[in-house]
């Protein structure tokens, strides 16, 4: 008799390359590790240069497919808050989504989305899968709807996130309300092969001292007004120290202006930093305008410290190979990130003296200069965060490997998904909303 086929499992992540890479990541593993089949479906609308790069030219394993939809036709204003045109991207690629599925010669038994794609639930019912807004409108919206999920996959490990991670197993507040099962998976991370034309910021760090070099950057939505450019550019100048900067062009209004347009075409930083200044940094700076290979430049060995804005990709990325942060919040759940890292986990120091000025906040040269040199050069603070930084390197390298709790935690989801059989007594005696057993699995990926 033959083998029933491997799961197939349809991922859907939000707008954006920051949520793609960690799905992409899950991606692989599900099928490389694990054996399953998986589909992931690339929201196009506003593509940044930067997105469709990765998703065009990465190489991937059999049994991964990729699958882009249609973009949007909504007229979503330009000043809508992020979480807004994320949810409405989201809600219009529906369509194509179900058309997507229907398609399929055998439909996906499981549909994994992140935060912001709980609509696509109604797409999962309808196919017998199991089961003017603002931006805080939106996320409650897509909370709410969590509970509708059978289980949550969350980017991190038990060893990074201990206290969380163990409350919602133990704390009465979870256990007795109908809370999904969490299923710590992470850290998932890009990790595809970079593209030969994203070597020459590597070459330049190849003729630098080992751990000498800053590197600075901030995601793929961070912006700075053109004040704050020029502040932050004259603090590492007084720093003194080696720094990688990848600069983009002023933008005002919003921290996260370059959210769905990070990669495009690079134009000449000199045109809006201060005068002189790549002339004064020239051979200990090096400026690479709008988007980095930014795992490869983590791992590089002249590289020893990170000034990121904390998003949740950055800090594993930079975690996973052991570097030490400076964490300069700017939008979303950074600022709680930036908390973590500098007082619960220790790898980090934050940017803290901010000052307001005519076109919002700004980070003054004085502070930039400081943080930097904390970082950088030696010193008792920086030799403690490195040492946990690197420790928590190591534990990275065991959840993920063969035992590790991470690793575990996927294949016993993996593991049920083979058997047909989501085990959900305990969801059904809460919601009291009794399912047909041979119906299939949905699971909600938080990706931060």
């Amino acid at each position: 008799m033959e083998a029933d086929p491997a799961p197939h499992v349809a991922i859907l992540p939000s707008p954006g390359i920051g949520h793609i890479i960690p799905l992409l990541a899950f991606g692989r593993r599900l099928v490389s590790v694990h054996g399953l089949r998986a589909t992931v479906f690339i929201i196009t609308t506003e593509a940044s240069a930067a997105q469709s790069h990765l998703v065009r030219s990465a190489a991937h394993p059999d049994g991964l497919r990729l699958v882009e939809l249609p973009p949007s036709t909504s007229d979503v204003p330009m000043d809508a808050t992020i979480e807004t045109r994320i949810s409405v991207f989201v809600r219009d690629s529906l369509p194509s989504l179900r058309s997507a599925l229907m398609a399929s010669p055998r439909g996906p038994d499981v549909l994994v989305v992140d935060i912001f794609g709980t609509d696509a639930f109604d797409v999962a019912d309808e196919l017998g899968m199991y089961k003017t807004e603002d931006g805080y409108k939106w996320l409650l919206r897509h909370c709410r709807r969590f509970p509708m999920a059978r289980g949550i996959l969350v980017n991190t490990c038990a060893e990074m996130e201990p206290e969380p991670l163990a409350a919602m197993t133990e704390e009465p507040a979870f256990t007795e309300i109908p809370t999904p099962r969490v299923f710590p998976v992470g850290p998932l991370i890009h990790s595809a092969p970079d593209s030969p034309v994203d070597t020459y910021p590597l070459q330049w760090l190849d003729s630098q001292p080992e751990g000498s070099v800053l590197f600075v950057s901030f995601g793929s939505g961070g912006t700075l007004s053109a004040e704050q450019t020029a502040e932050l550019g004259c603090g590492l100048e007084l720093s003194g120290q080696r720094f990688l900067w990848v600069i983009r062009r002023p933008v005002g209004g919003s921290s996260a202006a370059t959210f769905f347009t990070c990669g495009g075409d690079p134009d000449d930083p000199a045109s809006y930093l201060p005068e002189g200044f790549t002339k004064r940094t020239e051979g200990r700076g090096f400026l690479l305008p709008s988007w980095a290979p930014q795992v490869a430049i983590l791992r590089h060995p002249a590289v020893g410290g990170f000034m990121t804005h904390g998003g949740w990709n950055s800090i594993l990325e930079s975690l996973t190979h052991g570097v030490a942060m400076v964490v300069w919040p700017l939008y979303a759940e950074q600022r709680m990130n930036a908390t973590k890292l500098e007082e619960e986990l220790g790898v980090a120091v934050r940017v803290r003296e901010v000052e307001e000025a005519a076109g919002g906040p700004v980070v003054r040269r004085e502070e930039v200069e400081r943080v930097a040199r904390l970082l950088m050069e030696e010193g008792e603070e920086r030799k403690a965060m490195k040492a946990k930084a690197a420790e928590l390197r190591e534990d990275f390298a065991r959840v993920l490997g063969e035992g590790g709790s991470s690793r575990s935690s996927l294949a016993r989801l993996v593991s049920e998904w083979r058997q047909k059989g989501f085990d959900d007594a305990d969801f059904r005696r809460h919601l009291n909303a009794p399912r047909s057993s041979g119906s299939p699995d949905v699971s909600s990926s938080t990706v931060r």
